[in-house]
């Protein structure tokens, strides 16, 4: 009786393992399965656009960046690039 219960309580377990391993490997299988086209929709998007929801384009680099350069009283130089796309502006000072 009691080889009986362990025999069915090792069937039951083994048959409860093999279920869940086989749930473990579909989700596996499924987020991989995601991160592909994950990866396939980054690859094929352009996710790059000026502010103004034009696309760049070749060339674009002449017009995008913005240089202005001004001397202070004290004979500083002070140099401002702004990236018409974000609104970035770097300013640098060059002493006199």
């Amino acid at each position: 009786m009691l080889k009986n219960i362990l025999i069915g309580g090792a069937a039951a377990l083994i048959c409860v393992l093999v279920k869940e391993l086989c749930q473990t490997i579909d989700d596996y299988n499924a987020l991989v399965d995601k991160y592909n086209e994950s990866i396939e929709f980054i690859r094929s998007c352009d996710f790059y656009r000026y502010s103004d929801g034009s696309k760049k384009e070749d060339g674009d680099a002449a017009k995008r960046f913005v240089t202005e350069t001004e001397t202070l009283a004290d004979g500083t130089r002070r140099t401002a690039k702004r990236d018409a796309a974000s609104g970035l502006t770097v300013i640098s000072y060059e002493r006199a």
